[in-house]
């Protein structure tokens, strides 16, 4: 006698949804550019905004100011989130990652070394919209 029921191995089961493209709100990433220094912003979603930055190299030619980097992330002006290097003995690139709540101003900001004069941080933002 056959089996009265077939298995299903897609497990979990499949959603129906609406895929989106980058720049759309909603449920999807934005690419919010590459900057020098300082990037600020707002979230005018209805949702929730993750913030994600990468980067943070000056770009200096060397000495102390060689592969030092650092970002520092902002929310209504509190310190949220961080991450520096000042040893200059090897390359290295920092990442920060934040939450803003709907209707909140966001920064980040990239000054590497801050015991010498090297200048501002170049990184890259990208943000999901909840």
């Amino acid at each position: 006698m056959p089996p009265t029921h077939t298995p299903d191995w897609h497990w979990p089961p499949c959603q129906s949804g609406v895929w989106r493209t980058s720049g759309s709100s909603n449920g999807s990433y934005s690419n919010l550019g590459s900057h020098r220094g300082s990037f600020s912003g707002r979230n005018t979603g209805s949702g929730t905004l993750f913030v994600y930055a990468s980067g943070g190299n000056s770009g200096s030619a060397g000495g102390d100011c060689a592969n030092t980097s650092r970002l520092q992330g902002y929310v209504a002006g509190a310190l949220i989130s961080t991450n520096a290097s000042n040893n200059p003995a090897y390359g290295k690139t920092a990442f920060i990652s934040f939450a803003v709540p709907v209707g909140a101003t966001y920064q980040i900001t990239s000054y590497p070394t801050q015991n010498y004069s090297c200048g501002s941080g170049v990184f890259s933002v990208y943000a999901y919209q909840m």
